[in-house]
């Protein structure tokens, strides 16, 4: 064999070498069939098989109000409206939790008041007609005539509203008079239950 014939099949044999060892390192790094999950979901993952929870994050909320300790507090944000007002101490008897969503989860940085039940302050006029209202049925003899009577003598019978009073004027205004303390029913808001209330306190 000639040395050139030598030195191509030593070639031949160096490249078929280099290519078996690109095979070789080609199939060692290639994935096994899935893929290698990253170190944060292992840990999570390792955490959970050691039955570990995974730690909350923690949001903070202002809680305001009708609560008993009203204040600032750092809760996980799991946690839902309710939870929170719990830990503030729960609410006061005034509380109006209507109005409050206290299934919602809760946010970083919410703002959660609480608010009072809504009560009605009666204005002065009314004040001042209730005060008329009890004089004048005090000094005030029933029954009184339904075709005659004032505004103000109406008012005076328990369980009429001022609107109703007013149609009871409008009527009379148009029809000239009631004949029968039932014809009260054809005016809307007297059903015959309430005309039968009132009636000890009405003559025709």
């Amino acid at each position: 064999m000639s040395k050139r014939v030598r030195l191509i099949v030593s070639g031949v044999g160096i490249v078929l070498i280099g290519l078996g060892m690109l095979a070789y390192r080609y199939y060692e790094a290639k994935p096994s069939g899935y893929a290698v999950a990253p170190a944060f979901v292992r840990s999570a993952k390792s955490r959970a098989s050691e039955g570990v929870a995974p730690v909350d994050a923690m949001v903070t909320v202002h809680v305001a109000g009708c609560v008993v300790n009203p204040g600032v507090y750092t809760v996980p944000d799991t946690d839902r409206v309710m939870d929170v007002i719990k830990k503030a101490g729960g609410v006061l008897p005034n509380a109006d939790l209507d109005k409050v969503k206290l299934a919602s989860k809760v946010k970083d940085g919410q703002y959660i008041h609480v608010k009072a039940v809504e009560t009605r302050v009666e204005s002065k006029r009314e004040k001042a007609l209730k005060v008329t209202e009890s004089s004048f049925i005090k000094n005030r003899q029933f029954p009184i005539d339904l075709n005659t009577c004032s505004a103000d003598e109406l008012r005076a019978i328990p369980g009429l509203s001022q609107k109703v009073i007013k149609k009871i004027i409008a009527y009379r205004e148009t029809y000239g008079r009631f004949y029968r303390l039932e014809d009260l029913s054809v005016i809307n808001g007297m059903t015959p239950k309430k005309v039968e209330a009132i009636r000890p306190y009405l003559t025709l």
